[in-house]
C-alpha cells in the first residue's frame, strides 16, 4: 500500500499531516495485520519545498525539517529498534541563495511496528495481536495443524473488532466455551445447563456471533447443538365444556398447540378470538356466556407464531387489537397468514364512541394505507383517520399542542382496547362471536 505524493505539491506535509494519512491506513488494515495477514510498507510523499518558498518562509521550514529530523532519530544519539523506525529519505538540493540542503522528501513504513508506533497506536495494536493470538492458537489445536490457515486468519479478522472489546475475564470463559462447545457439539443442552462458570443465556445472547462464528467454523454445523427454548402459546378456553382436566388458562409448548385437540369442540363450533393485549385476554369470562370460544394470547407482533397454527384454518378467527397503527399493522401481518380473520371492536363506530379515551401514539407505523394489502376498506378507514387527526382538535383528551407540528411532531392518535368500556365490550364480543 502506498500513499503517493500529490503531482502539484503545495506546502510541505507536516508530521501531524503525515500521521493523520497513515493513521487512515492503520485504521483500515490493523485487523488484517494482527492476524497475520500481508504487510504492505506505507510511503507517504513530503513535499518538500522549493528554494523560492524555504526563502519565504525561513523559519517555517526550518522546523519542518527539524520536526523530520527527529522523526529520522538525526537529532538524537539513540534512535527506536530497527523494525520499528520509520525511515525518512532526504534528498541533497543544491540551492543559489541557501546553497547545499538536505530536504527531507519521503517517509516510509516498513513495519507494522513503525506503522503504528508512528502513529501512537502500539498498545491497541498490541491488543488486537494479543486477541487474535489467542484464538488462533486456539484454532490450530483443535485442528492440530502447526499454523493457520489463510481461511482462519480471515474469519478471526472479521470477529476481531468483537473479539477487542471482550473484558479479560470473559475474552478467557470465551476459549473455554469454545473448547466445550467443539467438543460437544450435539450437546442437545440448554444454555443454563452447560457447565462453564459464567455463561448463561445473557452472556451467549451478547457474545453470540463470535461464538457461533467460531464454533461452526470448526464443527462445520449450522448451529451449536444446543436446545432452544420453544416458543410458548397461552390460551383460554372460554367454556367450562372446552376445560382440559378442569383447566381453563394454558401456556403451552407451540408444537403441543398445534396438535390441540379439545374435548366437545366440533368443527361448524370452533371460534377463536385472538387478544393483542394480556390485561384484555385474562378478562375475559370463561363461563360460557361467549359461546364455545378458544381465546389465544396475540401478545402485539407475535401474534405472527399465533397465525402459523395449523387448526386456525378449520375455524372462525377474530382478532381484537388496538385500534391504532401498529394494531392495524399487526392484523395486516396476521391476516396475510389466516386471511379469513375477521376484525372486532377495531371499525370507525368504536373509534367514535370512545373518541375521548384515545391517546398519542408516539411512534405510529410508517405505512401508507394502500400497503396493508390485507386489510378492508373500512379498517384503512380508521387508519387513515388516526393519522389524519390533529393535535390541536378534541380528539385527545388532555393533550398539549402547544409544540410545533401538533400531531406530525407527537404521532398519531391510539384507543387502546384497555380503554374500551368492558359492558361494551362484552356485548360487542358476543354478538360478533355467536
Amino acid at each position: 500500500m502506498s500513499t503517493r505524493e500529490s503531482s502539484a505539491p503545495t506546502t510541505p506535509l507536516t508530521v501531524a499531516e503525515a500521521r493523520a494519512r497513515v493513521r487512515r491506513a492503520v485504521t483500515a488494515h490493523q485487523r488484517a495485520w494482527a492476524v497475520g495477514l500481508e504487510f504492505s510498507p506505507i510511503t507517504v510523499g513530503l513535499r518538500p519545498p522549493t528554494e523560492a518558498a524555504a526563502l519565504a518562509d525561513l523559519p517555517g521550514v526550518s522546523a519542518w525539517i527539524a520536526d523530520w529530523n527527529h522523526i529520522a532519530g538525526r537529532d538524537r544519539r539513540s534512535a527506536p529498534s530497527p523494525p520499528d523506525r520509520p525511515e525518512v529519505e532526504f534528498t541533497v538540493r543544491r540551492w543559489a541563495g541557501l546553497g547545499t540542503q538536505q530536504l527531507p522528501t519521503r517517509l516510509r513504513l516498513g513495519s507494522t511496528g513503525a506503522a503504528v508506533e508512528f502513529v501512537g497506536g502500539r498498545a491497541q495494536f498490541r491488543r488486537l495481536q494479543s486477541r487474535a493470538a489467542g484464538v488462533l492458537d486456539w484454532l490450530s489445536t483443535v485442528r492440530a495443524t502447526a499454523d493457520p490457515s489463510t481461511e482462519d486468519r480471515q474469519l478471526v479478522r472479521a470477529l476481531l473488532g468483537d473479539l477487542v472489546t471482550l473484558e479479560e475475564s470473559d475474552f478467557m470463559r470465551l476459549l473455554g466455551v469454545l473448547e466445550w462447545l467443539t467438543a460437544h457439539p450435539e450437546s442437545g443442552m440448554y444454555i443454563r445447563q452447560l457447565p462453564i462458570a459464567g455463561v448463561d443465556t445473557k452472556w451467549l445472547g451478547r457474545h453470540r456471533r463470535v461464538v457461533t462464528g467460531l464454533v461452526t467454523a470448526v464443527t462445520g454445523a449450522d448451529d451449536l447443538g444446543l436446545a432452544a427454548m420453544e416458543s410458548r402459546v397461552r390460551l383460554r378456553l372460554l367454556h367450562p365444556e372446552l376445560r382440559i382436566v378442569g383447566l381453563d388458562d394454558l401456556e403451552i409448548p407451540w408444537s403441543q398447540a398445534a396438535a390441540l385437540s379439545v374435548p366437545g369442540l366440533g368443527a361448524e363450533d370452533r371460534r377463536v378470538l385472538v387478544v393483542e393485549n394480556l390485561e384484555s385476554f385474562i378478562a375475559l369470562p370463561t363461563d360460557g356466556s361467549m359461546g364455545w370460544v378458544i381465546a389465544i394470547y396475540g401478545g402485539g407482533y407475535a401474534a405472527s407464531l399465533v397465525a402459523d397454527l395449523p387448526w386456525l384454518s378449520s375455524c372462525r378467527v377474530y382478532y381484537w387489537g388496538d385500534i391504532d397503527s401498529h394494531g392495524f399493522g399487526i392484523l395486516n401481518r396476521f391476516r396475510a397468514h389466516v386471511g379469513h380473520a375477521e376484525s372486532v371492536l377495531m371499525d370507525c363506530g368504536t373509534l367514535d364512541t370512545f373518541r375521548h379515551l384515545v391517546v398519542h401514539e408516539p411512534r405510529p407505523l410508517d405505512v401508507e394505507p394502500e400497503h396493508l394489502q390485507t386489510l378492508t376498506e373500512d379498517e384503512r378507514d380508521v387508519y387513515r383517520s388516526l393519522r389524519a387527526c390533529s393535535a390541536g382538535s378534541d380528539d385527545a383528551e388532555g393533550v398539549d399542542s402547544s409544540g410545533p407540528g401538533g400531531v406530525n411532531r407527537m404521532g398519531g392518535l391510539r384507543l387502546e382496547q384497555e380503554r374500551i368500556a368492558w359492558p361494551f365490550v362484552l356485548e360487542r364480543l358476543t354478538w360478533a362471536l355467536k
